[in-house]
């Protein structure tokens, strides 16, 4: 007499003791029925019978089925399943995003990774670093001066060469018409950027316009 079945419920596991509870835990999609034989326990998966011990070092088990129980106890043990190769991901660009906005000024440095280890793999943009007026001392009002965006080209441009992203082209991407947008072109130009300026591929500007746009507000009638 079978003293452990277990039956397959949609997406769980049951498994019934004499005289305890069935405990339902996760399984990928198999029927298995766990059966102890004494001290050993055999599992039918598929219609195939075999230990507990040589399927495990066959390693059938932990593709078949994410759980697994021991000898006479209900208590199920998650199975490790093999890690997926994580891709590895080279970087062939890096992409400078400029946003100028009424109040602040954003810059953000991005990779476009390529994995080399999926052919078929599209490039993908990975975050380096991102900085605002507020990471320079800057604070409330003063944030949209153009005074704190010249700090803040100045501190993020040595960022770039001390943390060694300067080995690679650099793509600009301009967005928005605050008043730091004046600041960082001219510091691009000048003395300030002649570190980066002979990194530059491309100068794009990708500021929103809006064809019609949305309806103005209501005039207040005076």
């Amino acid at each position: 007499m079978n003293r452990s079945i277990g039956y397959l419920f949609q997406s769980s596991l049951s498994i019934r003791l004499a005289g305890s509870v069935t405990q339902k835990v996760a399984c990928r999609g198999f029927r298995v029925n766990v059966q102890p034989v004494g001290m050993r326990a055999t599992t039918v998966v598929n219609g195939r019978e075999d230990s507990l011990e040589e399927r495990l070092k066959k390693g059938i088990l932990e593709m078949e089925a994410g759980y697994v129980t021991t000898g006479l106890d209900t208590t199920a043990y998650p199975v490790p399943l093999e890690k997926k190769n994580k891709p590895i991901k080279v970087p062939m660009r890096y992409v400078l995003h400029c946003l100028f906005t009424k109040n602040n000024t954003f810059l953000t440095l991005s990779a476009v990774c390529k994995d080399i280890g999926n052919p078929y793999s599209l490039p993908v943009e990975d975050k380096r670093m991102t900085m605002s007026t507020g990471h320079v001392g800057f604070k409330k009002a003063q944030r949209g001066e153009a005074e704190a965006a010249y700090r803040l080209g100045l501190y993020f441009f040595g960022q770039i060469v001390e943390k060694g992203y300067n080995g690679l082209p650099i793509e600009v991407m301009l967005r928005g018409m605050g008043r730091g947008r004046a600041t960082i072109t001219d510091m691009l130009r000048g003395k300030e950027g002649e570190d980066i300026r002979p990194l530059i591929s491309r100068i794009s500007d990708s500021t929103r316009v809006a064809h019609g746009g949305v309806r103005p507000p209501k005039k207040p009638r005076r």
